[in-house]
């Protein structure tokens, strides 16, 4: 009897260690996936992250700005720095680029631009971030011993493409440091990158917010900029100081009219030349300045 008491012991407890390594794996197998920045002394060119991640929803810092776009109705926060002596932000504020005819984006939703402007090779990988699904495009740019990283995140919102681009300013390696400060180094690159800049990064990111008139200027402002601007007339041609001028033509920038600073030369001197748009985007007004009097309105640079 009390052999069988041991036996029947005996299988419990291996009937335990079995569903405990079941549940072990399971949420191994359902844990997020890390993005690592490697040691640039191996390579300049940071790896990729995993294929696709998912980034849970964190806190911003109260120390962090706030860029705002009134014209395309869009924000979102960003650090300035990485409190690190080893990584500094090269871009402040990141840039925003909206576009919704899907230039410079490739086949991915990713921002193709990096590859034309000397970074190289770029890499592309899918994030989701606070539910919003990102393209992120990666691409280095070494020399001098300095390595400036770009992390251009790309979403879609209504059907436009918009980008934020962040640059990332570090030292190429460890090797120009010594001792303690080198090995400070290479503990950055191999243990920290990842928290203090590209998790830093991905935050950012997250907290891209568009409001209810951003698709329609977006898409309003792409096509002025995608269409061929033409010149119809100049109107009059001359006339005494003071003169409305109305230059008349199609694909102006559209917008209230208002004061605008325009500098141009003239001889050897730099003028202003005050200009409004027409809100239809089809003529530009100004008023003839003093200092045309010597000059045709056709020649303002004589």
């Amino acid at each position: 009897m009390k052999n069988k008491n041991i036996l029947i012991g005996v299988i419990v407890a291996v009937f335990l260690v079995l569903i405990i390594g079941i549940v072990a794996h399971s949420v191994r197998r359902n844990a997020p996936v890390a993005i690592v920045q490697p040691n640039p002394e191996a390579t300049s060119t940071p790896s990729t992250p995993a294929a696709t991640s998912t980034v849970p929803t964190v806190v911003i810092p109260a120390s962090w700005k706030t860029y705002t776009n009134a014209q395309y109705g869009i924000s979102f926060r960003y650090p300035d720095t990485f409190n690190t002596a080893f990584a500094s932000v090269a871009s402040n504020p990141p840039k925003l680029i909206v576009t919704a005819s899907g230039a410079n984006i490739n086949s991915k939703g990713c921002y193709a631009g990096l590859s034309s402007s000397g970074y190289g090779p770029v890499q592309y990988s899918e994030l989701t971030i606070n539910n919003m699904p990102f393209c992120v495009s990666t691409g280095s740019d070494a020399g001098a011993g300095q390595l400036y990283t770009s992390y251009y995140y790309t979403t879609v919102n209504n059907g436009n493409y918009v980008t934020v681009g962040y640059v990332v300013h570090t030292p190429n390696g460890c090797g120009a440091y010594n001792g303690t400060l080198r090995q400070s180094c290479e503990d950055f690159f191999a243990h920290d990158y990842d928290a203090l800049v590209t998790s830093q990064l991905q935050k950012s990111a997250g907290t891209l917010m568009f409001d209810a008139k951003a698709a329609d200027e977006i898409k309003a402002a792409v096509v002025h900029k995608n269409t061929t601007l033409t010149i119809g007339s100049i109107s009059p041609i001359s006339g005494p100081i003071g003169t409305k001028i109305i230059i008349a033509g199609t694909h102006f920038t559209p917008q209230t009219v208002g004061a605008n600073a325009l500098d141009t030369v003239v001889g050897t001197t730099t003028r202003t030349l005050s200009y409004g748009y027409s809100e239809s985007g089809t003529a530009i007004t100004f008023y003839l300045p003093g200092w045309y009097t010597t000059c045709p309105i056709t020649a303002p640079s004589c």
